[in-house]
């Protein structure tokens, strides 16, 4: 696959999530979002923190949300 047939199809992929974030679009790309997520999978763009102390507390409460 040549580098710009790559950028094309990643940047799809990631108008595609990011319209779904912001509770648009209802394509195939927010059908595989919705399945990665609510697997529990994370995205790198989503989740940024400071330090690790912030990423602890984080990780606490969503520990105590979900049992």
């Amino acid at each position: 696959m040549s580098s710009f047939v790559c950028l094309r199809v990643c940047r799809v992929r990631l108008l595609g999530i990011r319209q779904h974030q912001k509770g648009k679009g209802n394509g195939e790309w927010k059908r595989w979002y919705d399945e990665f997520y609510s697997e529990g999978a994370k995205t790198g763009w989503i989740d940024h923190y400071n330090n690790i102390e912030n990423r602890r507390k984080s990780l606490e409460k969503h520990d105590q949300a979900t049992g």
